[in-house]
């Protein structure tokens, strides 16, 4: 099992070279995740897909507005996998992205090795887990939610897809 570094609050990557951000949730959705940054006047500079291995995806952030409803997070798991798409962003970017996802009270940003599924090379990234204080058991996604994993279908294998399509949905 691969041990993950909670980072301290503002750190950020020299804002000469661009940082890795892991996206395992709705931000893997391409045109969700432009439009964040864009909000912030930043920019998504490149994305492609990645494995986080030893984790699986679970649904247990909840949301803070509908009670039952969850959110993606990881959690550790000897053999598992979690599919989505290393993005390339600068170091402002990413500190943005701490902004919306509400780090540290929702969200921890945890530095993490993905392999890239292309080049078979492991890259370090950051990823957000949920705090702790956020996870809870029965949560499902809302099929919107699941929608914004879906969108990345462009990268994404068939497999992985078809798991996600699987996953039980809030009515």
């Amino acid at each position: 099992m691969r041990a993950v570094r909670i980072l301290r609050e503002g750190t950020v990557t020299d804002a000469m070279h661009p940082s890795f951000y892991f996206a395992y949730g709705s931000n893997m959705n391409q045109a969700r995740l432009r439009e964040r940054l864009a909000r912030c006047k930043e920019q998504l500079l490149s994305r492609h897909c990645a494995t986080l291995d030893d984790y699986r995806l679970a649904f247990d952030k909840v949301s803070s507005q509908h009670d039952g409803v969850g959110f993606a997070n990881i959690a550790p798991a000897t053999g598992g996998r979690v599919e989505g798409t290393l993005n390339a962003m600068s170091a402002r970017a990413l500190q943005a992205l701490d902004a919306i996802e509400l780090v540290p009270h929702h969200y921890h940003r945890v530095e993490v090795v993905v392999r890239d599924t292309v080049t078979g090379a492991l890259t370090p990234a950051f990823t957000y887990v949920a705090n702790p204080g956020m996870v809870r058991p029965n949560l499902k996604p809302t099929t919107e939610y699941i929608g914004h994993l879906l969108a990345a279908a462009d990268l994404l294998p068939g497999g992985y897809l078809d798991e996600l399509r699987a996953v039980q949905c809030c009515p």
